[in-house]
């Protein structure tokens, strides 16, 4: 009997010993002590993680990682999840040498949807589309898609692994603008494809060493090729045209733009405007190429590049140019006596703002106010304050921006910014000002 008691006794304690080691790891394991991880509303949040080799650029968790529905493509994304592609594309833009693949995943019972083989690569095209709008070039992204067994759709059907992202090295890494160069110097055709369209015509574009300007008339055949492109991006709004204008280094730019690439591309967007496509279906830039093979006429065949695809949302970009335009006057000075700018990068860059914006705005005017020095007569240097305006306002209009959306006035040596007795203050006086009218 006394040895039964003491039988019960000791299995008494091995229970009472299980349940309190059961009780704190369960203990252990809320509080996140002992090496295991806190089972919270945080740890059962969606993480998301994109790296490339040992480099970490995105980690972070929480409901704002990118999703998608079953059976869409519509990504559903929060404010650090938007934090997140701005962070890929600033990796991607820092390192020329660097191209992403994005693979979007789907399963067998998820439907389709119209211009994609499956839903994985319309997905796959919807990130891209993100990371194009934060001046990604469209060449350094590369999209395929990939049947899944399982994409974890949660209770409210929310996928949160239906992304991939490899970063690999460029097949290319000479140019600057984060753009290739190109092998041929020269094109003896062009081919436009988008699926089951295609246009192709063995005649090109003839341009002039230094010239944006290609010559016109445009032949017969390739002007078929451009109403035919033109046809069918009207037919198919939700697509937008992406024109790459070559440039090289050996070229004398003589235009508002940051490289006669996007000169080029910009004339031939107002080209294909006059055809009938809106404005917002063409996006333009600059891409560095060898010296393009020219003739004894110093003529060349080629200059553009075309590529089809998915239309991105610009509000994000005219919103941030508004607010840049809205800040100041642009001023843009002279040289003394003389209708030449004084050039810089960063100029360059506001003419590819306003002229971006200008062309999605179509009501927005703009005044252009020619200055001078008080150096000669009063009647002489409004006539030279009226010429600087009107010289930039050709400009403008050269590089793409529609003449009704101009006036240019002159107010002489009557507005000084500064004082005019000196060579400094007559230097800064020596300008033209453009003022956005919102």
């Amino acid at each position: 009997m006394r040895n039964f008691s003491a039988f019960l006794l000791m299995l008494t304690i091995l229970v009472l010993l299980i349940f309190g080691a059961s009780r704190y790891h369960d203990l252990a394991q809320q509080a996140g002590f002992c090496g295991l991880q806190s089972v919270s509303a945080v740890s059962d949040a969606p993480k998301w993680i994109v790296k490339d080799g040992e480099m970490t650029i995105v980690d972070f968790q929480n409901t704002d990682v990118p999703h998608f529905k079953r059976s869409n493509d519509l990504m559903i994304i929060g404010s650090k999840g938007t934090m997140g592609f701005q962070k890929i594309a600033k990796y991607l833009l820092e390192h020329p040498e660097k191209s992403l693949n994005i693979t979007g995943f789907y399963e067998k019972t998820e439907i389709g949807k119209e211009g994609f083989e499956n839903i994985g690569l319309a997905r796959a095209n919807m990130v891209k589309q993100s990371l194009l709008s934060e001046a990604v070039p469209t060449e350094r992204i590369n999209i395929s898609a990939a049947l899944s067994e399982d994409l974890n759709f949660d209770k409210e059907d929310n996928s949160y692994s239906a992304i991939k992202f490899d970063f690999v090295k460029s097949e290319t890494q000479n140019g600057t603008e984060a753009n290739e160069e190109i092998n041929s110097i020269q094109k003896t055709g062009i081919s436009i494809k988008d699926g089951a369209f295609e246009t192709s015509t063995e005649q090109n574009f003839v341009y002039a060493l230094s010239s944006i300007k290609f010559q016109e008339p445009v032949n017969k055949e390739l002007g078929y090729s451009l109403n035919e492109l033109v046809k069918h991006l009207k037919e198919n709004p939700k697509k937008s045209l992406k024109l790459s204008g070559w440039y090289a280094s050996e070229e004398t730019n003589k235009s508002l733009m940051p490289n006669l690439g996007i000169a080029r591309a910009n004339y031939l967007k107002t080209y294909l405007k006059n055809l009938g496509l809106k404005s917002a279906q063409i996006q333009t830039e600059g891409k560095l190429v060898k010296k393009p093979r020219a003739d004894e006429d110093q003529l060349f065949k080629g200059g553009i590049d075309f590529l089809i695809e998915e239309m991105a949302s610009e509000e994000a970009k005219l919103n941030d140019i508004k607010k840049s335009l809205r800040a100041a006057p642009q001023l843009i000075y002279f040289h003394s006596n003389k209708d030449e700018i004084k050039m810089s990068d960063d100029l360059r860059k506001y003419f590819v703002d306003l002229a971006f914006y200008l062309d999605r705005m179509p009501k927005t005017k703009v005044s252009i106010t020619g200055h001078t020095d008080s150096n000669g007569k009063s009647h002489r240097n409004k006539r030279l304050g009226q010429r600087r305006a009107d010289f930039v306002l050709d400009l403008l209009k050269d590089n793409g921006i529609k003449a009704d959306q101009l006036r240019a006035f002159s107010a002489g040596e009557k507005k000084p910014l500064k004082s005019n007795s000196t060579e400094s203050g007559r230097a800064e006086n020596r300008r033209v000002e453009i003022e956005v009218q919102f």
